[in-house]
């Protein structure tokens, strides 16, 4: 999970322990430390990754694409505050699955529920 505020993450983790078999394997901040647990080869396999936009530091488009590049079965959420129907058609350019406004809870929260992990991956969100 790529997320600056530490309360939407830990909003974030209780909605994933009640909506399916997820566990968050990363929190992260900034796009620079989204890259950064990228491009180790020691983190476990992610098979969701939560994603704001407007982070502390950089821009969750551009973890968008990493993200996608690196992992192309992999499911991308974004959510964030900023999701104008231009940015939304941006974001699904970039590799997004789905994109989700910060108050749709309730349709992010179903996404989610209707989500079945492969077997083969730890069910993970990378984001912060």
């Amino acid at each position: 999970m790529i997320e600056d505020s530490r309360e939407i993450v830990e909003l974030i983790q209780d909605l994933l322990s009640h909506v399916g078999p997820f566990e968050v394997i990363a929190g992260l901040p900034t796009e620079m430390d989204g890259t950064a647990w990228l491009d180790t080869d020691d983190h476990p396999p992610w098979q969701v990754a939560i994603i704001d936009l407007v982070l502390r530091e950089g821009s969750g488009f551009n973890l968008i694409r990493r993200y996608r590049e690196a992992n192309a079965t992999g499911r991308i959420l974004v959510l964030s505050d900023y999701t104008s129907p231009g940015i939304r058609i941006r974001c699904v350019e970039l590799g997004a699955d789905a994109v989700f406004s910060k108050g749709e809870v309730k349709a992010f929260a179903s996404y989610l529920a209707g989500y079945v992990p492969q077997k083969s991956q730890q069910p993970a969100p990378p984001a912060h």
